[in-house]
């Protein structure tokens, strides 16, 4: 799964594929990390821009129907699970993925 960060307008993509994570920062500069963090309902920036920590919740909205579907529903569960064993959920439920693209 991709969460892409392009010119202010978040978006998810690949959401079937649970197996990785990562934050794509494309388009503006305004997708940067601010002095906050902040990425507004979508999560934040870590203090070091190198990671984003995202709000499962907003993915489950952006993913439309798709979030209804019990497989998809499961696997994204068991995603969670696993980033929880490696200690990329964050305190406040939210998954930490990787920043490319800046």
């Amino acid at each position: 799964m991709k969460i892409v960060l392009d010119a202010g307008r978040p978006h998810v993509a690949e959401p079937e594929d649970l197996k990785s994570f990562v934050v794509l920062v494309a388009g503006s500069r305004e997708t940067e990390p601010s002095d906050e963090g902040g990425l507004g309902e979508v999560g934040d920036f870590s203090h070091d821009g190198n990671h984003a920590f995202i709000e499962p919740a907003w993915i489950r909205k952006q993913v439309g129907g798709l979030a209804e579907d019990s497989q998809w529903s499961s696997g994204f569960e068991a995603m969670i699970a696993f980033a929880t064993q490696k200690g990329w959920i964050d305190e406040k439920g939210r998954i930490r993925g990787h920043v490319e693209g800046r």
